[in-house]
């Protein structure tokens, strides 16, 4: 389940080459082919009107600039500078889209804990994760790579074998935290459980589903061939549980599985969107679970 070719996507505008040095930790611990790829938008945009944009040649001078600079960061990286490329395009999607044509199993994006505003529109970390179909590791640190604690959260379905034998085969060394978390009955089954009230108590009832979900949590560990550090069965909000989880036990990775269709999710957000916005550690994504 080693990763054969890694692309890292490259901001030039940020002082910072972090993600990349990430991303040559990941792909020297994979023995990959490592692919530095930073995107230009469009001239349309940028120079809206202007007569620049007409000016032969304007494109093309824009694109060698931009390659020296990522040849610069490749260098000061110690990433070979054949690895460099710089397109046009829609930031996410362009590298979403050169991760297919590509053949790239896993991209390699930096990304920031925003809030507010930017948690709705979407960072380029969000952007890639909902258009990729490879898995996205979401980097906050050089350090990717030396993994110590790892939280891997679960959906309790047989596509979590597979994220177990991935976050080990990603990180033979650290330590396996297993998390599955269950919504309050409350939260979506008000009404049900007020009618069922007097024949089980709301708190009998949840008890005998954690012990269910414990059961086979335990059982798709032994499954997978994976000896967790620990498996938590946690009521709550899955994304803050899991966060929360990651900073009480000082993981320094989030492994989680994505088994929604790319693209969608968009403006409601999902579980893995909302973990990676504001989580105090790097994060997995596994797209294709089976």
């Amino acid at each position: 389940m080693a990763y054969r070719r890694i692309l890292a996507a490259v901001d030039l505008s940020e002082a910072a080459s972090w993600p990349l040095a990430a991303a040559r930790g990941v792909a020297s611990a994979h023995n990959a082919r490592l692919i530095a790829l930073s995107v230009l938008e469009p001239v349309s945009q940028l120079f809206s009107g202007l007569d620049t944009i007409r000016e032969p040649g304007f494109e093309d001078q824009m694109t060698q600039n931009a390659l020296f600079e990522l040849e610069q960061i490749c260098r000061s990286r110690r990433v070979p500078t054949s690895a460099a490329v710089v397109q046009f395009g829609p930031t996410a999607a362009t590298i979403a889209g050169y991760a297919g044509q590509h053949d790239i199993d896993l991209i390699v994006v930096g990304a920031h804990g925003f809030h507010g505003l930017e948690y709705f529109l979407g960072t380029t970390a969000a952007g890639v994760l909902h258009a990729a179909h490879c898995d996205v590791l979401g980097v906050r640190s050089e350090a990717a790579g030396r993994y110590q604690r790892l939280v891997v959260a679960v959906d309790g379905s047989e596509g979590s074998i597979n994220v177990l034998r991935k976050a080990k085969a990603f990180a033979p060394d650290a330590a396996l935290e297993v998390v599955h978390v269950v919504k309050p009955l409350l939260a979506d089954y008000g009404a049900f459980v007020a009618e069922l009230e007097g024949e089980l108590s709301l708190a009998g009832i949840e008890d005998r589903m954690e012990y269910i979900v414990q059961e086979r949590l335990d059982a798709i560990a032994a499954r997978s061939g994976v000896v967790p550090a620990g498996v938590h069965v946690l009521q709550g909000t899955p994304s803050k549980e899991i966060k929360r989880l990651a900073r009480s036990t000082r993981s320094d990775l989030v492994v989680m599985g994505c088994g929604e269709p790319a693209g969608s999710g968009w403006l409601i957000g999902s579980t893995t969107q909302n973990v990676l916005h504001g989580s105090v550690c790097d994060v997995l994504v596994i797209r294709d679970q089976v």
